[in-house]
């Protein structure tokens, strides 16, 4: 967040509000028109981030980051009439935990969630105001996101 503010310091159209607090609630960078400068629309932005190494990472059902779904191998069923082989007894591994959903998909889902109700707070119902979620990954933006949004 401090980098984009920080991209946006130089351009003097907009008050740049860093957790501007509406309704109890914090936007991530609000952008608030300056009153002498024509322009015509105010910006609420939602950032969403995510490390490089988890961008393959998924969550399971207690909302903890675990590695992706290893694909299943296919069973060798053996000819009838084959010998059977001896195999090895081996007890089997702890239970690992079930990946349900894509970690970048969760933090698309809550950024589109949480776009949305920022912009149905009484100070941004108005047709001036344009909504924003940005989601990176490392240093890349891999998600723009822009209101009105329709329900996931």
């Amino acid at each position: 967040k401090t980098l984009v503010v920080g991209l946006l310091f130089p351009y003097e159209s907009y008050l740049i509000r860093s957790e501007y607090e509406v309704e109890k609630r914090f936007i991530d960078i609000f952008l608030e028109r300056i009153p002498q400068v024509s322009i015509k629309q105010e910006i609420v932005i939602e950032l969403k981030y995510i490390k490089k190494e988890n961008a393959d990472k998924w969550l399971d059902k207690e909302g903890k980051i675990v590695d992706a779904p290893t694909p299943v191998k296919p069973v060798k069923i053996p000819k009838a009439g084959a010998k059977p082989r001896k195999t090895k007894v081996v007890p089997p591994p702890a239970p690992l935990p079930v990946p349900v959903k894509p970690l970048l998909d969760d933090v698309i889902e809550k950024a589109t969630i949480q776009l949305s109700e920022y912009m149905q707070l009484k100070r941004f119902q108005r047709g001036d105001v344009l909504g924003f979620a940005l989601v990176y990954v490392g240093n890349e933006c891999r998600k723009i996101l822009q209101a009105p949004l329709e329900k996931a």
